[in-house]
């Protein structure tokens, strides 16, 4: 029973010695617990640490042309040209009643020279060319939206005269006494130039 007793002891000590060193070990290597980012936040800081791409604000002028938007330019309206009102005084139509003009044929060298009445139309022999004569101004004045005359004396004669060749206009606009150079009559063969205004002989 002794021996018995004494063997009990033993194992229970060696139990204990166990149970104890068992212990001591498990808390040696026992560590704190590891702080672990969770996978969806790293990939957000991750995403937060590339360069981000901004968009710029828009201005002030691309928000009002998104607000109003600008229609585009049309050819008619840009090519439209500016018409000006043509005023012959009274005095003027009572004073003169056509004009001298020189025709010119620059081929033959040939000069010429005709008497046309306001209104009416001259065809150059030989040719479909028509010379039709619409107004006389003898002091020819232009301002932004009127053509006159500045007065009744020929200080800047002008006569406004329609050109055609068989029915299509090659000319229509102004040719000026003093100034023959500005806005002439451009033709391969024939040139025209204002002499001078014919007044109306009085009774």
């Amino acid at each position: 029973m002794k021996k018995l007793g004494y063997k009990f002891v033993i194992l229970v000590s060696i139990f204990v010695t166990v149970f104890v060193l068992g212990g001591l070990s498990g808390c040696k290597d026992k560590k704190e617990p590891k702080s672990e980012i969770p996978i969806e936040t790293s990939k957000l800081i991750e995403k937060a640490a590339e360069p981000a791409h901004i968009t710029p604000e828009p201005t002030q002028n691309q928000q009002a042309a998104e607000v109003h938007p600008q229609p585009a330019p049309t050819e008619s309206s840009d090519a439209k040209k500016h018409q000006y009102t043509i005023v012959v005084p009274d005095e003027v139509k009572k004073s003169w009643s056509g004009v001298k003009l020189q025709v010119i044929d620059k081929k033959d060298k040939k000069m010429s020279d005709v008497e046309i009445a306001v209104g009416n139309q001259y065809k150059i022999p030989q040719t479909n060319l028509n010379i039709t004569v619409n107004q006389f101004l003898p002091d020819f004045r232009i301002d932004s939206i009127t053509i006159t005359s500045a007065s009744n004396k020929p200080n800047n004669p002008a006569v406004k005269v329609t050109i055609t060749d068989g029915g299509t206009q090659l000319f229509d606009g102004w040719i000026f006494a003093r100034f023959p150079n500005a806005h002439p009559f451009n033709h391969d063969r024939y040139a025209l130039s204002l002499v001078n205004g014919i007044g109306i002989k009085k009774k």
